[in-house]
């Protein structure tokens, strides 16, 4: 039996049965890995940061032991763990796909949220997970993002692989905690410090929200919100508030304060003349700046809602610097002479109400705001809000076939927040004064061209009518609540597509202004000589052929009210070019008709007049 024994023995083939032990792994709060049972022995872990190549740490561990980095931000780790008694090795690199990741929102801050959330989408679609994530505002986003669960703080989950934290970190120093973020903060965007936790690309994006449907904007609401969570976030310049919205009820518009605080909260007086919006529900207030033309804020939560909403948005801002909220915004900072920013370089003391690192308590406390002056947003206000444009149109029979055709074509341009005006006007059917006239000897009782004098024609009663309906539509321009005038015949209508006719108004505005243009015709007018100036637009002599249709900038109209004493009267083509031959100030035409005079009997030369289709006609 010996024998046999030992000879089975030497005969066996001879195994390692070494037993691996069972290693465990996770993201929550960094990368972990437990290693248990197994034969006792040590191990080395390294842990690489697979994008840099680089070990961000590494140590010696025993059989049912654990190892941890610190940092909690993500990080694309690769784990290598070697038995130094033996020739075991293993390795692991992170994979978040189909597992449950959570990524908590730490701040209760609607515009952090607003600003992170979409960067949480860009994760999940990065590494196809099942991701979760908290927020106190998740009913605003989980039909929009069916992808992610969204709870609120403090919900448990099971078997979460791995969890990130947004938000802001600090050390005890005051210092950055960069165990949460790769890299500082304070002099990014604050979207971005979403992409960099999170390791996402980076472009200014705008979150999805549930919202109320809302089909019409209304041109004449503008909303604001003057209230924040600290004094250093307010515009702090005393009356810069009130005459902002003098200005704008002035100008024709209604103001809703949108913030919840009441009125001198904190020290802080609500303007005179606004709406406060009853104190309700977030959806309330989303649906109040859906229907506004233009949003007033701080650099605070509502100023981000609007933003994310689309709504044009205007931040007064020197707490921060113009980096930190979204670039697609309309921008009012402090003088460059003044402390600014301060939140862009020191910790924000959060129960210091009146907080001011550098000159709390000296006459200097919030300069950066005090000197943010109401005529730079008046300024920014001008340059971004549309034009307020009135239409006079001259009528004298509304009933007649050509005026209805005319009334029909442009109280169109009313759904586009022209505010049309008419004016009915009496025939004049009397020989006209021959006082003020440019040309005595040329008045009549009946019209009819005038022999050897091309372009002139005698002048009756109807011509001194319609001179008066065109001098009385100048006289009466309401040059504090409108911009421009649009001017138009009786007998005028819009020759191309309204929303065409719209684009041409709003580009004659803005050469209107950038050239400091005084009249502007719609019908391509015929003139001694033409200087193209612009695509659309060209410079023309002293005269041109029709008045049927044209705008006036009503910051020209004190001129104007010079030029109705100064200029005698004739017919109302011929009165515009007396006064822009002795008055050259700069008059254009459009490079293209976009108005013309319906087909019919001339009330003024009683002769059927219609539209000339070419240029040789024309001449």
């Amino acid at each position: 039996m010996r024998t046999q024994l030992l000879n089975e023995y030497n005969t066996t083939t001879k195994v390692d049965r070494y037993l691996p032990p069972t290693i465990r792994h996770n993201n929550i709060d960094g990368m972990f890995i437990e290693i248990s049972g197994g034969v006792p022995t040590q191990y080395e872990v390294k842990f690489i940061n697979k994008k840099s190549n680089t070990i961000e740490y590494t140590t010696t561990i025993s059989n049912n032991c654990w190892a941890k980095t610190s940092l909690k931000y993500y990080v694309d780790w690769g784990v290598e763990i070697r038995d130094i008694h033996s020739t075991y090795q293993f390795e692991y690199n992170l994979s978040l796909q189909d597992k449950v990741v959570y990524i908590n929102i730490e701040s209760d801050s609607l515009g952090d949220t607003l600003a992170w959330v979409p960067f949480v989408e860009k994760f999940q679609k990065k590494h196809d997970c099942k991701l979760v994530c908290s927020t106190k505002w998740k009913h605003l986003f989980e039909a929009e993002y069916p992808d992610i669960t969204f709870v609120l703080p403090g919900t448990h989950i099971n078997d979460v692989y791995a969890r990130y934290y947004l938000g802001l970190y600090y050390r005890e120093d005051n210092t950055i905690n960069f165990n949460f973020t790769p890299l500082y903060p304070l002099n990014r965007p604050l979207q971005q410090w979403a992409a960099d936790i999170l390791d996402v690309e980076y472009s200014e994006s705008r979150p999805r929200l549930t919202t109320p449907t809302i089909d019409v904007v209304d041109e004449k609401l503008i909303t604001i919100a003057i209230h924040s969570t600290t004094q250093a976030k307010y515009w702090n310049n005393p009356t810069g508030w009130q005459e902002v919205v003098d200005w704008l009820i002035e100008h024709g518009y209604t103001v809703k304060l949108l913030s919840r605080e009441r009125d001198n909260y904190m020290g802080n007086p609500h303007p005179k003349g606004i709406i406060q919006h009853p104190e309700s529900s977030i959806e309330s207030v989303i649906g109040e700046l859906k229907r506004s033309k233009l949003f007033i804020g701080l650099g605070s939560g509502l100023s981000w809602l609007s933003w994310a909403l689309g709504t044009p948005t205007m931040i007064i801002s020197g707490f921060s610097d113009p980096i930190s909220e979204m670039q697609e915004c309309i921008r009012i900072t402090s003088p460059k002479n003044v402390c600014t920013g301060c939140f862009n370089r020191t910790r924000l003391i959060a129960n210091d109400w009146h907080w001011c690192p550098d000159f709390k308590g000296t006459i200097r406390h919030y300069e950066c705001t005090k000197t943010i002056t109401s005529a730079q947003v008046i300024t920014e206000l001008r340059r971004v809000l549309p034009p307020r444009i009135q239409i006079k149109h001259l009528l004298t029979r509304p009933e007649d076939v050509r005026e209805k055709f005319s009334i029909e074509s442009i109280t169109k341009l009313q759904a586009y927040g022209f505010d049309y005006q008419p004016i009915i006007n009496e025939i004049y059917d009397k020989i006209p004064p021959k006082e003020h006239c440019r040309r005595p000897h040329h008045i009549r009782e009946t019209a009819g061209e005038i022999p050897g004098e091309p372009g002139l024609g005698y002048i009756t009663g109807r011509h001194y009518g319609c001179y008066l309906a065109h001098r009385n539509a100048i006289a009466s321009i309401d040059d504090v609540k409108y911009d421009y005038t649009l001017i138009f015949e009786a007998d005028a209508y819009l020759s191309v597509d309204v929303e065409e006719f719209v684009n041409i108004v709003y580009e004659a505005c803005k050469i209107s202004e950038q050239d400091n243009v005084y009249h502007i015709s719609f019908a391509d007018n015929v003139s001694g000589w033409k200087e193209r100036v612009h695509p659309l637009f060209s410079k023309t002599a002293h005269y041109q052929d029709a008045a049927h249709c044209y705008l006036i900038s009503n910051k020209h109209k004190k001129w104007w009210d010079a030029r109705i004493i100064d200029s005698e009267w004739d017919g109302a083509d011929l009165w515009f070019n007396h006064i822009f031959c002795h008055h050259p100030q700069l008059r254009y035409t459009t490079n293209k008709v976009y108005s013309k005079w319906a087909e019919g009997v001339s009330l003024i030369d009683n002769i059927v007049k219609g539209w000339y289709e070419t240029k040789q006609e024309w001449k």
